[in-house]
């Protein structure tokens, strides 16, 4: 009588190995989840022009920079068109955010001339050197709100 008890057990024994790998990767991805890097926080808001959520539905340039009042720090991401929206992870401090909003991405009708977009806010949001929108990053991160004026 021949049994193919070594085999049986061997086969049994991959599977619940096999099992237990699936097992034990399932809790640590699950039980880690994505760490910030040290010393950063997580920040999502709106940028406002006169109180209102920018939005705009036609295509251009739609971002946000926030460049650190002191050190060197720069993060930046698009804002969502449709509500001007942004998340971004960076160190708690004092920020100039930059913004960019155009309508269209700039046109050459005919080589050399280049008609560049035109601008959805005023033009001083976008450089660090002439925005006055100003942000405090809290250490706790969470929400803010980049508010612009029109005038």
């Amino acid at each position: 009588m021949t049994t193919h008890f070594c085999s049986t057990s061997f086969s049994a024994r991959l599977r619940a190995f096999f099992g237990a790998c699936l097992a034990l990767l399932l809790v640590v991805q699950s039980g880690c989840g994505k760490q910030l890097p040290a010393g950063k926080t997580k920040i999502y808001g709106t940028v406002t022009v006169d109180g209102q959520p920018l939005s705009f539905a036609g295509e251009g340039i739609f971002s946000i920079t926030f460049v650190a009042r002191e050190g060197s720090e720069v993060a930046g991401n698009a804002l969502d068109r449709t509500d001007g929206s942004f998340e971004l992870v960076l160190s708690p401090g004092d920020y100039t955010a930059v913004v960019t909003a155009t309508d269209g991405f700039g046109e050459e009708p005919r080589p050399g001339k280049i008609i560049p977009p035109k601008s959805l806010i005023p033009i001083r949001y976008g450089s660090q050197d002439t925005s006055d929108a100003v942000v405090t990053v809290p250490p706790t991160g969470g929400q803010v709100t980049v508010a612009l004026r029109s005038k």
